[in-house]
């Protein structure tokens, strides 16, 4: 019996099983969804490195190539490009202003 995960829906039926070329075996989740759920949930992300290793052969080479072509789903914080970083941080050191920690209220 598999772990209890997010993955698994409320009939216990792994959503991320499924090869393309396989009429038996259809995927459930399209690729983009599982990209867009990977991108939007830590526990989506952390019960996938969990589950995608119990998963038979072709499943995991499928699973494997999503995240290969899309390589920050699986990092902390899958949503912010590293240009985004940077403008936080720059915006962070342009604060208007001067804060004089001597200062005090009359």
């Amino acid at each position: 019996m598999m772990p209890k995960n997010w993955w698994f829906d409320n009939q216990d039926r792994n959503n991320l099983r499924g090869v393309e070329d396989d009429p038996s075996n259809r995927p459930i989740l399209p690729d983009a969804m599982i990209i867009e759920f990977l991108l939007q949930n830590p526990n989506a992300r952390r019960d996938f490195r969990i589950i995608v290793p119990l998963m038979l052969p072709d499943e995991q080479t499928r699973l494997n190539g999503i995240v290969a072509r899309n390589p920050r789903v699986l990092s902390a914080e899958p949503n912010l490009d590293p240009g985004i970083i940077e403008d936080r941080f720059q915006a962070s050191q342009n604060r208007p202003g001067f804060r004089d920690p001597n200062r005090r209220r009359k």
